[in-house]
């Protein structure tokens, strides 16, 4: 009971929270002001991709009503028109602001701010937020001469060794070689000469037959070592060009992830800068675009409806989701 109890006020604490995270703050003409707008935008954009904002698996009559409030709060005060508005007046009490009541050092530590927001656990930057709607990206500086090269050259090698391999006297006729001239000693031995002259001729023909199957014998030793020393170097050359190509593409898979990630700090750091914000709604970049892809927003949102939304009121929030991403552009 006291697990209960707990379980069903977590749920109320966790969904309860989420008014607080998306907080628009009214703005005025003063550093802290602007300051505080800002932060809040940067939570609100940060929020969207809280997936603990959502409590999965756990089921009781309450959730639902936490999960309608909380997609609707996204769809009704996160849409294209209102963050733009809201980012709207925090531009223009920033153009309000006296500074010439601000210190120099106070100046420019608000310059700064407007450049990098590093605010809490929350801000961008920090791996809170969940990239999963990355587009592919791969490291155009990515010079795979040496790789290419070092594999030519193996396979050259490969060329050349197979050459050799081809140019070898073949076994099977040095083993024939030798088969005759066994055969032939052993007719010979077997064989009776009426004549002193023919006996002679027997004795050498027997001489120069061992002799042609001692020769034949070490031409074969040889060959077959050179057989595999050659097949060897060849099995070499290819594992060779095996782990060339693991190199190549341990490269390009770390050049790419390198690529990958200066696009996520990138990401993080143009989110985490007035002017691109500012350039973003004068149509000059689609960073705040990028990011919502980034997250995933639309498969986190349609998600939550298909999953925690009474069946009924789905296809008015997947038509409401629609409306939302339409207005974002993606």
């Amino acid at each position: 009971m006291k697990k209960l109890i707990f379980l069903i006020t977590f749920i109320f604490l966790a969904y309860s929270t989420y008014a607080q995270k998306f907080d628009f703050p009214i703005v005025s003409n003063t550093v802290p002001s602007v300051q505080n707008a800002f932060i809040a935008l940067l939570h609100n954009m940060a929020y969207l991709s809280e997936k603990s904002t959502m409590v999965d698996n756990i089921k009781y009559e309450n959730t639902n009503i936490r999960y309608i409030e909380y997609i609707d709060f996204i769809l009704n005060k996160m849409t294209f028109e209102n963050i733009r508005n809201y980012f709207l007046s925090i531009s223009q009490n920033i153009e309000r602001i006296d500074y010439l009541s601000l210190s120099k050092k106070q100046q420019e530590n608000f310059e700064y701010f407007l450049r990098t927001a590093i605010v809490d656990s929350w801000t961008f930057g920090t791996g809170s937020i969940d990239f999963v709607n990355l587009p592919i990206i791969e490291n155009s500086d990515i010079n795979l001469d040496a790789f290419n090269d070092k594999i030519i050259q193996e396979q050259n090698n490969i060329t050349n060794y197979e050459t050799q391999l081809n140019a070898l006297p073949k076994l099977e006729a040095i083993q024939k070689m030798i088969d005759d001239a066994v055969i032939e000693y052993r007719e010979l031995q077997n064989s009776t000469p009426k004549t002193a002259r023919a006996v002679q001729n027997k004795e050498n023909r027997m001489a120069e037959l061992k002799n042609i199957e001692a020769k034949a014998r070490k031409q074969h030793i040889e060959v077959s070592d050179q057989i595999k020393i050659l097949k060897s170097r060849i099995s070499s050359s290819r594992t060779n060009i095996r782990n060339i190509e693991l190199q190549r593409e341990n490269e390009i898979k770390n050049l790419n992830e390198k690529a990958k990630q200066n696009y996520i700090k990138n990401l993080h750091d143009n989110i985490n800068n007035f002017y691109q914000w500012k350039d973003f709604f004068n149509n000059k970049n689609n960073i705040i675009r990028e990011y919502l892809i980034a997250i995933d927003i639309r498969g986190h949102l349609t998600g939550v409806i298909n999953d925690y939304i009474p069946q009924r009121q789905v296809q008015s929030f997947r038509t409401r989701l629609d409306a939302f991403c339409a207005g974002w552009g993606i």
